[in-house]
């Protein structure tokens, strides 16, 4: 499983990397996804703010039809 986990929100310009303390704004996204077989797998994602509880959220189980690559 992969579970991928928000650090934060950046302004890069240049060298120069800014931190914007904003998730209070946007929420905090989250996602995770798990392999079922070879073309299957599940996930989640969601957006949950710190006042409004969830802002957007998916999931499901999901096949992958067609893989090209190049």
């Amino acid at each position: 499983m992969f579970r991928l986990e928000h650090i934060g929100y950046r302004f890069k310009l240049g060298r120069l990397t800014m931190r914007l303390p904003v998730t209070w704004l946007f929420g905090v996204p989250s996602a995770w996804e798990e392999a079922i077989d070879g073309t299957h797998f599940r996930m989640e994602m969601t957006i949950q703010h710190w006042l409004f509880g969830y802002l957007y959220s998916y999931s499901g189980a999901f096949e992958i039809d067609e893989v090209t690559l190049g």
